[in-house]
């Protein structure tokens, strides 16, 4: 079963029923306490544990709890480096090294000295994500409404599942 308007394609019929609804934009699921909506109830009931805070999923090896099971699987890849000091991403400027190749990503940025967030109401820029969302909260913003630039989202974007 091949969709016509993408690359999609399945062995289930059922399967490209669902993946169609992301293209003429149904979304029959909807939230209750807050505007979001979904094409699938599973996307829903995740959504629905930011309002609950429910964390059911849980490291078998440390205290981590978090709300979706990719996150869960994507702590437990990351487990074994966190807890042996493993670190295999170097720098290729300086000494520094670490686990997780986002923060090697972020870590160069000190070097090129590039600043991708950028305040829209005053000159404030930031290499770090989070800076810029504790700074947006200075002009009252919320994360609704946080622009995520597209250059800096590529940049310190986690690699591509089997490439860590």
């Amino acid at each position: 079963y091949s969709c016509q308007l993408c690359p999609f394609a399945s062995h289930y019929s059922s399967h490209l029923k669902r993946h169609m609804k992301t293209h003429n934009g149904e979304k029959p699921f909807a939230c209750p306490q807050c505007a979001y909506a979904s094409a699938q109830l599973v996307n829903l009931t995740r959504h629905l544990r930011t309002h609950t805070g429910e964390k059911p999923y849980r490291c078998t090896c440390c205290s981590f709890a978090c709300s979706s099971l990719g996150n869960l699987k994507r702590h437990e890849r990351r487990h074994g480096r966190i807890h042996s000091g493993d670190k295999p991403f170097q720098c290729s400027l300086c000494s520094y090294s670490c686990n997780q190749s986002m923060n090697l990503k972020r870590h160069m940025l000190r070097h090129t000295g590039e600043k991708p967030f950028q305040c829209r109401d005053c000159p404030y820029t930031t290499g770090h994500w989070d800076n810029y969302k504790r700074h947006q909260k200075i002009h009252g913003h919320t994360a609704e409404s946080w622009v995520n630039p597209r250059n800096a989202k590529a940049l310190l974007a986690p690699p591509a599942v089997g490439t860590a």
